[in-house]
């Protein structure tokens, strides 16, 4: 079993487009995390922090009015020489 890496990613931002949502509501029933709330007519990010960065919500959304954006956070060789 050679070395492994892996690059841990987290969700820099969860965009909605609010002139395509039309609050159905299907990102909050996908979303097992509860990354999502619907307010009004309109889905609404409760905590980004809390996405696993599955991109479920993206899929789902009938609209296309959820966009993921990704940040890497680095190596695990990164992380055990920060720790260190």
């Amino acid at each position: 079993m050679g070395l492994q890496l892996s690059y841990p990613i987290k969700a820099k931002e969860i965009r909605i487009d609010e002139q395509k949502c039309e609050g159905e509501g299907l990102c909050v029933k996908i979303c097992s995390r509860g990354c999502f709330v619907v307010e009004g007519s309109v889905a609404k990010v409760t905590d980004k922090d809390l996405c696993l960065v599955c991109h479920a919500c993206e899929v789902v959304c009938p609209e296309g009015a959820i966009e993921v954006v990704e940040e890497v956070l680095g190596t695990d060789v990164e992380a055990a020489e920060a720790s260190a």
